[in-house]
């Protein structure tokens, strides 16, 4: 996952084409949760730019 492992072009090419920045994986935790628990800030700063739900951590919300 691009966002676990830091791929900041991966993240951007994605989004770029549309990919859902509030899903969830496997786990049921948000992307924007992922990136932040890798530290990852600046892909974190992307999701949220681009409107993602930092409220929303996991599935459970």
């Amino acid at each position: 996952m691009a966002c676990e492992y830091g791929d900041i072009a991966t993240v951007k090419m994605m989004l770029d084409k549309g990919a859902d920045y509030n899903e969830y994986d496997w786990h049921e935790k948000s992307l924007v949760m992922i990136a932040y628990g890798h530290r990852h800030t600046e892909i974190v700063k992307m999701f949220l730019q681009r409107g993602a739900d930092f409220k929303s951590c996991d599935s459970w919300r």
